[in-house]
């Protein structure tokens, strides 16, 4: 029984707070507007000109593409000792296990 104006009140006070919102917003840019001398060039809800983007667009159209697309290097692949985990030499051998060296 308690609840019920309680929570009426509560959507009562966010309604009128979100009116009062509205209606500040609405002036400030009525006051905006008006300093700038009703020029509305870059409105919000205008759209934007996209004829810089549509030039762009057809100059990278009309320009050739590379015949042969550039295929990147990859790198040497480096193997590694199964025992001692060092990197092996050019003849495929570990520096450290086939030299008979004691391990540290």
């Amino acid at each position: 029984m308690i609840l019920g104006p309680i929570m009426i009140r509560l959507v009562y006070e966010l309604l009128m707070m979100a009116v009062l919102l509205l209606k500040n917003v609405i002036s400030i840019n009525n006051k905006l507007r008006s300093q700038n001398g009703n020029e509305e060039k870059n409105g919000i809800f205008m759209a934007p000109d996209m004829g810089d983007l549509r030039q762009q667009l057809r100059s990278k159209a009309a320009q050739p593409q590379n015949p042969q697309p550039q295929v990147p290097q990859s790198a040497p692949v480096v193997k590694f000792c199964g025992k001692c985990g060092s990197p092996l030499n050019e003849a495929g051998k570990c520096p450290n296990c086939d030299n008979n060296h004691p391990q540290a």
